[in-house]
């Protein structure tokens, strides 16, 4: 083999890799934004109290958190959590997700309730149409989606297990 076909083999061979790697680290940067856009920390911890939440995120640094990462990673492409980011990115996904937090809160804190967010029938519109793009419905209702919510609930306990004690 000649010298030139040597060097257009290992050309290949390493955009081909560097390609791989390039398009592994896009899909783990867009599953990060998906996990913070869509608030997975923030509703744990509307669970809890104020005096749990540096438990919350030790325990979420250190486990669970890289764990989420690992799912999202392996059962979402690259383009797929690009939409769902960019969706709960945008005000009204702030709200959204702010709105499920609240009620979150509400639920474990019924005495110290906060007012939810009202959605006009536009909003609500937009939301359905967000489930309903290819991003939307397999976040929402997909086995991918049951194995995420598994995962949550998991986590959830262990969490409370961990970090909310009884007064």
């Amino acid at each position: 083999m000649s010298k030139f076909s040597q060097l257009v083999i290992t050309l290949i061979l390493f955009n081909g890799t560097f390609d791989m790697a390039s398009a592994a680290d896009n899909v783990s940067a867009e599953a990060t934004r998906a996990i913070n856009a869509s608030g997975t920390v923030r509703m744990i911890k509307a669970t809890g109290q104020p005096e749990t939440f540096p438990c919350i995120d030790k325990i979420w640094k250190k486990k669970f958190g890289p764990q989420m990462h690992g799912l999202y990673v392996a059962n979402f492409t690259s383009n797929e959590l690009r939409s769902i980011a960019d969706f709960y990115e945008t005000p009204l996904g702030v709200k959204y997700i702010t709105a499920i937090e609240t009620q979150a809160y509400n639920q474990n804190h019924p005495t110290q309730e906060k007012p939810i967010a009202n959605f006009s029938d536009a909003e609500k519109n937009e939301i359905k149409l967000f489930y309903e793009t290819p991003a939307g419905k397999k976040y929402l209702n997909s086995p991918e989606a049951q194995v995420l919510t598994n995962a949550a609930i998991r986590i959830g306990f262990d969490i409370a297990i961990t970090c909310f004690k009884p007064k």
